[in-house]
């Protein structure tokens, strides 16, 4: 056993004495948490709402899209969650994403409708000029192949300026995590984020003010994943930490949407049950400080 795994074990051992005795209650600013049994699909890897959280897609780490609508209370709480058909991501080729290829976990939507999604296994991009499309192959550069099948990019996100921002799950330089931006002919490493050995990425999004949010989870064996936001301002290295849930509370958060309602902003958040009944796939919200 490499001491860096070592060093995960023996943390993920006392976070489960630490958390056992406390019940797994949500975090500060928590507001809902709707189960989304009985939708099609499962595996949610990715999360993208309307600015009025009405409206959405989530998409799944097996190659699938759906669209949602969803109905809130007065009070803005979830009451339904309605998902239209599964559609699968297609290939250059105009066939249905492979599997081997089909490990798609980040996703950003632009206003006009294009979207483009990342992959893991392969570590690329694929542009879309709308759900459903035939997309276009991104460039490719050397170093994307340096990273592991499983720890590629999670994270991609839509800047308010129209920038594309690309993060892996874990750096490949320890301690730093590179953000690659889309030039418009090729992915240029243009910012760094610091990174932690205990936490993965597993999102990104921007707010409507240009900051940046970085969804990360820690899974700690029985005692479950913990989730954090931190939030960077644009060029910045450190992150400050507006969120960390308590170990438990949540499955394994993957999708991160952010919004902006009478009250302020939300974060919503969608959690990958990895197909197993054991898990839960749910849709969580909170309200984060502005």
């Amino acid at each position: 056993m490499r001491f860096r795994s070592l060093g995960r074990l023996i943390l993920g051992l006392w976070l489960v004495g630490m958390q056992s005795s406390a019940g797994p209650l949500p975090a500060e600013g928590w507001l809902q948490s709707h189960d989304l049994k009985g939708l099609p699909g499962g595996g949610y890897s990715a999360l993208h709402l309307s600015p009025d959280g009405l409206r959405g897609l989530v998409m799944t780490d097996k190659g699938g899209l759906m669209r949602l609508s969803l109905t809130r209370d007065a009070e803005g709480r979830i009451t339904k969650v309605k998902a239209g058909r599964l559609e699968p991501i297609l290939d250059t080729n105009g066939k249905p994403l492979r599997p081997g290829q089909n490990d798609t976990e980040g996703l950003a939507v632009a206003a006009d409708g294009r979207l483009w999604i990342s992959t893991e296994g392969t570590a690329r991009v694929l542009a879309f000029d709308a759900l459903g499309a035939v997309p276009q192959r991104m460039r490719r550069p050397m170093v994307f192949a340096r990273f592991p099948p499983n720890t590629a990019f999670e994270a991609l996100a839509l800047s308010p300026q129209g920038e594309l921002w690309l993060i892996p799950e874990a750096p490949l330089t320890p301690g730093l995590l590179p953000v690659y931006v889309w030039s418009g002919t090729d992915w240029e490493e243009r910012h760094t984020l610091k990174a932690d050995p205990f936490w993965l990425v597993a999102d990104a999004a921007f707010d409507d003010r240009g900051r940046l949010y970085l969804l990360e989870r820690l899974f700690a064996g029985p005692a479950g994943f913990a989730s954090r936001l931190r939030r960077f301002d644009i060029g910045a290295t450190e992150g400050e930490v507006i969120l960390r849930t308590p170990l438990g509370a949540h499955d394994n958060l993957e999708g991160l949407s952010l919004w902006r309602d009478t009250e302020g902003l939300r974060a919503s958040m969608v959690s990958d049950d990895n197909f197993l009944k054991v898990f839960r796939a749910e849709l969580v919200e909170y309200r984060l400080p502005d």
